[in-house]
């Protein structure tokens, strides 16, 4: 727990297989074609382990993963002003086994080998394009996504979680006897996906029209309809979820707040944790857009987008609205402004430059964590009985046997918690009356410049900065953690007597990201081509994106909780320890990214040989320390990027295939596709928690708001540790994500 060295983990023998086809033509000569192919992908692991708990001995475990891709497409033009086209992709996806984690940290109990998920896939297109007049031409586009996933093999037992020893009952039945805190044997995690089906229908229409009025018009309006479907029901144990506290006293946190409570051997929670209910919704917007070519040396765009959405309630019941955010047509006005000039009129150097505003469009996470679909609910009960299975013949079962998030039955109940009221509960609606759309806006202004016929060099400067973003704010009352939907830095968030005194108002989110990019590029001539460019850039502010980089999964990626990300939860997460806002460098900064992409092609005897080397070099990306703050809330004490930046990154990838006729009308193409040609493992990420994460480890403040008078963390740390109240995790400093490995893939393909 308290040493930290790095483990080379015995490597999977992993095999990946891609066979396919693929064929197409005409079936009406001119008036009707055909597209088919299918593409499986075959995938399997195997792992050998030795549990840490099991008995010594090595086993063997085997994942079979198969995706299927199959895609047709039909063409039909059933004269020549009027072509149309439908599509269909079908690729599901089936797992055939679990397999264990390479250290042998994993449950042996587990039912690694039968466990797997299902997951069907569909998409279907169609579109069509009328040419009404030389000047008219209307066109229509459609699409449907089906996508679902089901775990099986998950066990059935009901999760059965010791938090320390039971040794000092002799009651307890001998098979559930433990010495130890942690999951019964046999009774372990078992979280579930029974569904999660989503589904998305698209469609839109516009019309094209060419005019002259002092100079040419390409005008074009149209509308688009998008309907989302969610069904979850996952992340609960299909059987009920059991935590026994032996010898423990329970401490009231709601109606019996403070009261102390205890059973005969302690005390018991059963627990709901996961995400299920049913919510659609629709997306509309509607565009106009002209290319006026004012003359010969100068076009401007000009358009109009504007969008109408609302965001569903997965809560049902009660007076809650079915729809939870609702923005109009009219609050989301995006213009967009465009121009493109040639300077010296012979189309050798252009300059253009454009403004654009742009909302976003919201995501399912927010109302699934936030208007009913989370569900995060504890039942507390007094341990009278020593047969932990007695507490587990009281869960209450549907009609498929899985378990029903109810009271046991005929127990004494101590408290009932429920932790995600939702926020548009018209009880206490914490959604600001006076929200608006997350909103940013671009500037682009670059030049072209025709150096030959071949080679262009251009440069661009972009500047694309937020104006507001929709986060869950939240703030410590006596009652525990309240949460707004609201804009930080606007509205409710900054609105007198919305927090408690001693509370900063939340500040505006800021993300600015201004990048010059300088760039060559050549076209194929003389056997070869290249594009080559260089990135002087900056990411500057306090908000770390839809997909948060400021909190990094374990391979570094991020979190992936648009809307209902952590940085704003609670007041300290934007302060240093000086009690300043925390803004600067955000955690994909990149200053300086140096790109290639290149072919050559070599024509010999035995047919045609392309090589085609792609090369990154970039910066590495900002390093902040961070303390757990009141309840184990990061802080980045010590502003960002305190601790420099991970080693810059560079890469190089090298395909190569070679086609060899044979005939006028066959072929056959070898090819080889490597990535990380030279096998480089450069640090992507370093971890940068001081505190032990295992044990729940915070600097306390007491009251709360004594966080923004400033602190001394190193000495408070110090002080902690030294009393025992704190331990110092001791990755701090350590690499934790490295450069993926050296990955190498042939192919061969044979045309007819």
């Amino acid at each position: 727990d308290f040493t930290a060295y790095y483990l080379q983990n015995q490597t999977d023998d992993f095999r990946y297989l891609n066979p396919g086809f693929t064929i197409g033509g005409p079936m009406v000569k001119n008036k009707l074609w055909f597209f088919a192919g299918y593409y499986p992908e075959l995938r399997r692991w195997e792992r050998p382990v030795t549990f840490l708990g099991g008995d010594g001995g090595e086993e063997i475990f085997e994942r079979k993963d198969k995706r299927d891709y199959f895609n047709g497409k039909v063409d039909f033009a059933p004269f020549s002003s009027l072509r149309t086209y439908f599509g269909y992709i079908y690729a599901p996806n089936r797992q055939n086994g679990i397999l264990p984690a390479r250290d042998g940290t994993s449950d042996p109990a587990t039912p690694w080998r039968d466990k797997g998920l299902r997951s069907p896939a569909t998409s279907l297109s169609f579109g069509a394009d009328y040419t009404a007049t030389p000047k008219l031409i209307l066109s229509a586009r459609g699409g449907y996504n089906y996508t679902n996933t089901k775990d099986y093999g998950v066990p059935t037992v009901p999760v059965s979680l010791y938090s320390n020893n039971n040794t000092m009952f002799p009651e307890v039945p001998a098979a559930f006897k433990a010495s130890y805190s942690g999951y019964l044997p046999g009774y372990g995690a078992n979280a579930m996906t029974t569904r999660d089906i989503q589904t998305r229908f698209r469609t839109s229409a516009d019309a094209s029209y060419i005019f002259s009025a002092a100079g040419q018009h390409t005008f074009k309006a149209g509308y688009e309809i998008n309907r989302l479907h969610n069904e979850p029901a996952y992340g609960s144990w299909p059987n009920g979820y059991l935590r026994f506290y032996w010898n423990g006293t329970y401490t009231g946190q709601t109606s019996r707040l403070g009261e102390k409570m205890k059973g005969k051997y302690g005390y018991l929670r059963h627990y709901l944790y996961g995400e299920s209910g049913n919510a659609s919704s629709d997306n509309q917007s509607i565009f106009f857009q002209d290319a006026w070519q004012v003359n010969r040396r100068l076009t401007l765009q000009l358009g109009l987008r504007m969008e109408r959405e609302y965001l569903p309630s997965f809560a049902v019941g009660n007076n809650i609205p079915s729809r939870a955010i609702e923005f109009g047509f009219g609050e989301k006005l995006a213009p967009r402004l465009g121009m493109a000039l040639d300077v010296l009129g012979n189309g050798k150097w252009k300059v253009a430059g454009s403004f654009g505003l742009f909302y976003d469009m919201m995501k399912y996470a927010m109302p699934q964590g936030s208007f009913g679909g989370a569900k995060y609910q504890m039942w507390f009960y007094p341990l009278d009985n020593p047969d932990p299975m007695f507490y587990a013949s009281k869960l209450q079962k549907s009609g498929d046997g899985l378990a029903l998030y109810e009271p046991l039955k005929d127990l004494q109940l101590f408290e009932h918690i429920d932790y995600r009221i939702p926020s548009n509960d018209p009880n206490d609606n914490t959604i600001d009356p006076n929200l608006k759309p997350m909103r940013r806006r671009v500037y682009d202004i670059s030049t072209d410049y025709a150096l030959s016929s071949s080679m262009v060099f251009s440069a661009r400067y972009t500047h694309n900065s937020v104006d507001r973003v929709i986060e869950d704010v939240g703030t410590l009352t006596s009652q525990g953690e309240k949460y707004y939907i609201a804009n930080p830095g606007f509205g409710i968030t900054v609105a007198p007597g919305t927090w408690d005194a001693g509370y900063p108002t939340t500040p505006k989110a800021k993300r600015n990201y201004d990048a010059l990019e300088l760039r060559l590029d050549k076209r194929f001539s003389k056997s070869y081509y290249f594009s080559t460019s260089y990135t002087l850039s900056r990411l500057y502010g306090n908000f770390s994106g839809l997909a948060s980089s400021d909190e990094p999964d374990a391979d570094g990626l991020g979190r992936t909780d648009p809307s209902v990300s952590r940085y704003y939860d609670l007041p300290w997460l934007s302060y240093d320890s000086h009690g300043e806002l925390v803004e600067g460098r955000l955690g994909t900064d990149r200053p300086h990214a140096l790109k290639f992409f290149g072919a050559y092609t070599w024509k010999n005897k035995l047919g045609e040989t392309n090589f085609g080397p792609n090369f990154m070099l970039m910066s590495g990306t900002p390093v902040t320390t961070q303390v757990n703050v009141n309840a184990t809330a990061p802080v980045y004490v010590n502003g960002r990027g305190d601790r420099g930046r991970t080693p810059t990154f560079s890469q190089m990838d090298f395909y190569v295939y070679h086609e060899v006729p044979i005939g006028e009308s066959k072929s056959i193409k070898f090819d080889v596709n490597v990535q990380n040609l030279f096998n480089q493992s450069t640090v992507t990420g370093i971890y940068t928690n001081v505190l032990h994460d295992d044990y729940g480890q915070s600097l306390k403040f007491n009251p709360p708001t004594d966080f923004f008078k400033g602190f001394n963390w190193q000495q408070m740390v110090a002080t902690g540790v030294a009393d025992g109240s704190l331990y110092n995790d001791p990755r701090f400093g350590m690499a934790q994500v490295f450069q993926g490995p050296r990955t190498l893939r042939l192919g061969l393909k044979f045309t007819f």
